[in-house]
């Protein structure tokens, strides 16, 4: 690879990750919001876990 190309392969990864970086910024306290439900859902047992990935007491 050429030094060139290269440098436009680091400019295109960059250039794809801002719009994820201000995604990530403005959906924040949504996601913050939408997990502390899920773990509380998750600690009162109000989800289904599928039987085969529960920890058995031996």
């Amino acid at each position: 690879m050429t030094k060139y190309s290269l440098l436009s392969l680091f400019m295109m990864i960059l250039a794809m990750s801002f719009p994820n970086i201000i995604g990530l910024y403005i959906m924040a306290p949504e996601i913050n919001a939408d997990m502390k439900a899920y773990w509380q859902k998750l600690k009162d047992g109000k989800l289904y876990i599928n039987p085969q990935y529960l920890k058995t007491k031996e």
